[in-house]
């Protein structure tokens, strides 16, 4: 369990995120949305340890500030929304530096079946022997995604996970997430994406300008007036087979 109480973080003197409590349930999933610069990455960069905050974050009781850094790599896996690699790395060798925090660089059979499980999954098997630098930017977001489930942490912290992706794996990594073994994860995933925010979780936090405006239930929350108060647009929606979609009005 994730349990945020007041957070405030930002990346200098004026916070971008204020007064965010939120509590995510053991193996809950929760879709954070809304406009740029409303808090989302800043968010899952606190969580996750990278910038200063103030405030109260806790995992499963304890104190965010209590875990060291091989802790929190054992708990938590992040996709970020986008990374620099200076060196041509082969993709094998990015999707196996998720097993450094549990064993080390001494690579064992475990962890051989969990790199290859998770490259299989995301089909990025074919790229093994090719480095990171030479992949298209859906490629690499392809093998970020197959490092952070390599990881087999508990928390999954997913930022733009659709970046690049065409629609074909875009509905991929919603299969992914619900196979079997990797169903019972704590997910919170920063996306724009409306219709894929739903799809991959039931509940929505939405932030405006760095405070929390609403959460709860992804199809409420897209069928009531909330989106347009965080966009500051007016929507359409649709629904077909049960599902509701949504889509800026031009």
């Amino acid at each position: 369990m994730i349990s945020v109480s007041d957070l405030t973080a930002g990346y200098g003197k004026a916070p971008v995120l204020r007064s965010v409590s939120l509590t995510v349930e053991s193996g809950e999933r929760i879709s954070l949305v809304g406009p740029n610069g409303s808090g989302k990455s800043t968010f899952l960069a606190a969580l996750t340890g990278l910038i200063s905050y103030r405030g109260t974050i806790a995992v499963d009781g304890v104190d965010l500030g209590h875990h060291t850094e091989r802790d929190r790599a054992r708990l938590m896996a992040t996709l970020p929304q986008k990374e620099h690699f200076a060196f041509p790395f082969r993709v094998r060798e990015i999707v196996a530096m998720a097993r450094f925090a549990i064993s080390g660089r001494h690579e064992t059979r475990v962890d051989q079946a969990a790199i290859e499980t998770a490259m299989a999954v995301t089909q990025t098997l074919e790229f093994a022997d090719r480095p990171i630098t030479a992949l298209s930017g859906g490629e690499t977001q392809r093998v970020l995604m197959a490092r952070a489930l390599a990881q087999e942490t508990p928390i999954l912290l997913l930022d733009e996970p659709n970046s690049g992706l065409d629609p074909r794996y875009q509905a991929e990594l919603v299969s992914i997430l619900n196979r079997e073994e990797f169903r019972a994860k704590t997910l919170i995933c920063a996306i724009h994406d409306l219709n894929l925010a739903a799809a991959l979780a039931p509940r929505m936090v939405v932030l405006k300008d760095g405070e929390m405006i609403a959460d709860g239930k992804s199809a409420e929350i897209l069928g009531g007036d909330t989106i347009e108060r965080a966009y500051e647009t007016q929507f359409r929606r649709q629904e077909s087979d049960g599902i509701l979609t949504v889509l800026p009005r031009f």
